[in-house]
């Protein structure tokens, strides 16, 4: 941490985003784990469908940032109301 003014280094600024990605990772596959094993018979199609979805962001990020942002929007929109 820097004396001047509270803020960390910046050498150390990719290890806590590494972190945290690592971390929100684990807490994803965790949660789908949760919901596979809740959803009766359909573990493979939940799965199937995540699967389906990775690979869709990793070609598109640029477009699944809009349409995550897209969707945040509208889920604020609602929940103001």
């Amino acid at each position: 941490m820097s004396t001047l003014n509270g803020t960390t280094d910046t050498d150390s600024v990719p290890y806590l985003l590494g972190d945290r990605l690592d971390a929100f990772k684990a807490g994803v596959r965790t949660l789908m784990d949760r919901v596979a094993t809740k959803a009766s018979g359909e573990p493979s199609r939940i799965r199937t469908f995540a699967g389906t979805a990775t690979e869709t962001i990793k070609a598109h990020p640029i477009g699944a940032i809009g349409v995550a942002l897209g969707l945040s929007y509208v889920v604020m929109r609602i929940a103001r109301r």
